[in-house]
């Protein structure tokens, strides 16, 4: 088992035009003891890499308790993927737990970004590799681009300014479309 998913929730504090998270009205929360009962599995069958993700985790009320345990009882690098704007308000609570960030970016600038993500955070996320590297200078950096109508003519410009803010790496992907 090389890699372990754990999709902590499925709220999302972004409005993405590609994603319906936001918009759905159950909210969901991964209960603690799921995470307890794998740790067990995890360990078994020497799991290497274990992926934080949602909706947004960082939203999840057990985050710290979730990631200290599988630091504290796995051997697994640890990656945390976040659309990066709480990031600054918990960062100094959670960044010994993590190995990586995968973080959503998808414009080159303000206004697209906010067309994309239906939230005004483009300058907060520019500010996260350097926020990241300040508490753990080993921590990957990765931003993440869903290729799509609004930024396809942009991806150079995206991908050059990922790197003069300090990314470790930019992947793009496309999306799975479902009727």
């Amino acid at each position: 088992l090389d890699v372990c998913n754990f999709v902590l929730t499925n709220v999302c504090n972004s409005k993405c035009l590609l994603c319906n998270y936001w918009k759905l009205k159950t909210k969901k929360f991964l209960n603690v003891n799921v995470i307890n009962d794998m740790i067990p599995y995890i360990n078994k069958y020497k799991t290497r890499k274990i992926y934080i993700t949602g909706g947004e985790p960082l939203l999840h009320p057990a985050l710290y308790e979730i990631a200290k345990e599988l630091r504290e009882n796995t051997k697994c690098k640890i990656t945390l993927c976040t659309n990066g704007y709480l990031l600054s308000k918990y960062i100094d609570r959670i960044y010994q737990f993590f190995d990586a960030y995968i973080i959503s970016f998808d414009a080159p600038r303000e206004d697209l970004y906010y067309l994309i993500r239906g939230r005004n955070w483009f300058n907060e996320i520019l500010k996260v590799p350097k926020l990241i590297k300040k508490r753990n200078p080993d921590a990957y950096i990765a931003f993440t681009c869903v290729i799509q109508k609004s930024n396809y003519k942009y991806l150079e410009e995206i991908l050059k300014l990922a790197d003069s803010i300090g990314c470790d790496f930019m992947g793009f992907t496309l999306p799975t479309l479902v009727p």
